[in-house]
């Protein structure tokens, strides 16, 4: 049946519902079946039809409260803004993209934007219910700009509050573990990382840090270890080099490109050190062939393992560092590795898993504190309660 929202409704905002709905590329046919099925968890056989749409977008029609936050959930907008004068802009944030990626994004990739955004909400409250903003200890570049920045000292800097030396690197097994070792030192600073299945043609991964609010940044586990090793600095290298007001580069106003590349800079400082890498080359390696991957296949390896990064991490950056005219190999942070995966699980255990150790963590702290309470957090995750439960337990 079709809802006719003639009688008791709310009077949304049309012209706010239309830019929401615009914003995230969704038709009116489109809006009608996302929110048909929104709606049909509660209310069995409610059907809106693109007309429906296009009534109450002109104001002719009356939207149901279910219908109305239906609306709001699948436009990633709250339901509140539905009634503003404007629709309001979206949260300051950076994201990490492949070389040549359209500048307008998916409807898919929208919906992970959403779900990070509600990760860091809920991250966002329980930090500040736990006075844990003091524990946030990640380096400055104190008031210079990515252009004057020292990133060499930056870098060491970095690396000595992350605790990550050569030989701890050294130590790991491989590009998988060396990730799992980054993320651990990475959250001991107070920056969540939040793991999360994204399409990789669109995203590599997202940063985000408010105004009195929690650093954070997401990986996409649909991509490769390196590649999601590689973003994961990248972004903390913005969360570094941000500038006192906080602006990131909004998903529609790319970021300059010098942030981009002292981004960049920084993050390939901290993984492979300048000095360490020159410092581990033989005293040979100077008539050895231009390219890198024509190098003895040992002393390869041997730079590999000494940082735990790929060959191509090595090649580049003796490239970088005119050592080697070729790196002989394609930037590994330019290569899609694959598709979003992560279903096949339940609920919770996904959640947990996107939420990471450090923010799982703040929410069983804040919920046995009695600071928050599940169904606040079941609220704003969009979970049942008994999930939220599973996930804090």
């Amino acid at each position: 049946m079709t809802v006719s929202g003639a009688g008791t409704g709310v009077q949304v905002n049309g012209s706010i519902l239309e830019a929401a709905r615009s914003r995230v590329g969704l038709s009116r046919r489109e809006a009608a079946e996302r929110a048909t099925e929104e709606v049909g968890r509660y209310m069995d056989g409610a059907v809106l039809t693109a007309q429906d749409i296009a009534a109450i977008e002109r104001g002719d029609r009356l939207a149901s409260v279910a219908e109305a936050e239906a609306l709001a959930g699948i436009c990633f907008v709250r339901y509140l803004d539905l009634f503003g004068a404007e629709l309001p802009s979206r949260p300051w944030r950076d994201f990490r993209r492949p070389a040549g990626a359209s500048s307008t994004l998916s409807y898919a990739a929208y919906q992970r934007i959403d779900l990070f955004d509600r990760l860091y909400e809920v991250t966002h409250r329980v930090t500040s219910l736990l006075s844990r903003d003091e524990q946030i200890a990640l380096p400055s570049v104190r008031g210079s700009s990515p252009e004057t920045a020292d990133l060499g000292a930056l870098a060491d800097e970095t690396r000595s509050a992350l605790g990550v030396g050569t030989v701890e690197q050294a130590s790991w097994d491989g590009e998988a573990d060396a990730l799992s070792g980054w993320v651990r030192a990475i959250e001991d600073l107070g920056v969540s990382v939040f793991r999360i299945p994204m399409p990789v043609d669109e995203l590599r991964g997202l940063s985000r840090w408010d105004p009195g609010g929690p650093p954070a940044v997401a990986l996409n586990t649909a991509d490769s270890p390196a590649s999601q090793m590689f973003t994961l600095h990248h972004e903390l290298g913005h969360l570094i080099l941000r500038v006192d007001s906080g602006t990131l580069c909004d998903p529609h106003v790319r970021a300059p490109r010098n942030e981009e590349r002292a981004a960049n800079a920084l993050a390939a400082e901290v993984l492979v050190p300048s000095a360490e890498l020159l410092g581990a080359l033989p005293p040979e390696s100077g008539v050895w062939p231009r390219s890198f991957r024509d190098w003895p296949v040992g002393i390869r390896k041997d730079l590999r393992d000494r940082f735990c990064v790929s060959a191509a991490v090595i090649g580049i950056r003796l490239q970088e560092l005119g050592v080697v005219a070729d790196s002989g190999y394609k930037p590994y942070w330019h290569t899609a590795m694959g598709r979003p995966r992560g279903g096949g699980s339940s609920v919770y255990k996904r959640y947990r898993r996107y939420l990471g150790d450090h923010a799982s963590r703040l929410i069983s702290h804040a919920l046995l504190d009695e600071r928050i309470s599940i169904a606040e957090i079941a609220r704003t995750l969009r979970l049942k309660a008994s999930d939220v439960e599973l996930i804090a337990g």
